[in-house]
Formats: C-alpha cells, sequence, structure tokens
C-alpha cells in the first residue's frame, strides 16, 4: 500500500503536480502509439500493456486504464486533504492511504480524524465537491 504523510498544502501540490506531470508523460506515449499502431493494435495496446504510468512516479510503467482510475483518485484524495487542511489545520499531519487496503483514505496523524474518499465520477462533481 502506498502511504504518504502529508505536513502541509505544498505538500498536496507536490503530490498533485506529480499526477499531472504523469499524465502528460503518457498522453505523450499514446500520441506514439496513436501514431505508429492505430486501429486495434492501439487499443490491444492500451487494454493489455503498460502503456501509461504510475500517477506518482512516471518512470514506473502501469496499465493506461489503472493510471486512470488511480490518478482521478488521487486527485480526490489530495482535495479532501486540502479540505481538511483549511478546516481542521490542529489535526494535521495527515496520513493519506492510497492503496487499495480496507479502511480510511485519510487520517490525521493524531488519530482524532479518519475520512473514507467519496467515489467521484467525474469532473463536475469534482468541482461540486470543493465548495463544501
Amino acid at each position: 500500500m502506498k502511504q504518504r504523510l502529508v505536513h502541509s498544502l505544498a505538500d498536496l501540490q507536490a503530490l498533485e503536480e506529480a499526477v499531472i506531470g504523469s499524465a502528460r508523460a503518457s498522453l505523450q506515449s499514446l500520441q506514439e502509439l496513436l501514431a505508429r499502431d492505430g486501429g486495434l493494435l492501439a487499443l490491444a495496446a492500451l487494454k493489455f500493456s503498460d502503456a501509461g504510468c504510475d500517477p506518482l512516479d512516471s518512470s514506473r510503467p502501469l496499465n493506461l486504464v489503472e493510471q486512470l482510475n488511480q490518478s482521478f483518485t488521487y486527485l480526490a484524495s489530495i482535495a479532501a486533504t486540502a479540505w481538511l487542511f483549511q478546516h481542521h489545520p490542529a489535526h494535521g499531519p495527515f496520513i493519506r492511504n492510497l492503496g487499495t487496503a480496507a479502511g480510511s483514505d485519510i487520517v490525521s496523524q493524531d488519530g482524532a480524524i479518519a475520512r473514507r474518499r467519496l467515489p467521484l465520477r467525474t469532473p463536475a462533481q469534482m468541482e461540486a465537491r470543493k465548495g463544501r
């Protein structure tokens, strides 16, 4: 399981930048794949190979579908942790559990706060949650 101790909003910004950097790297690879293979070969590569990369480590290959799922899960978790820093700063730092383990996705190091991410399916849902 990936776990990160986040001390500040700057730490969250660095995590978000890693997700964005990995997305850019995968899009570049995707453009090259489509130009080279096209059609069914490209679709097969997207489904069955490591055409993407880890959202937090662009040097580690990962299936593109997994990258998509993890990227948006991580972005939702980053937004939730930012909200906790804004509304409950005294309970920081926060531990972010980024894997698939059962339990809370975000926990204050002092144990006072534990939070599960809400499943968000669209960017509009993410934007709507930011206002809360």
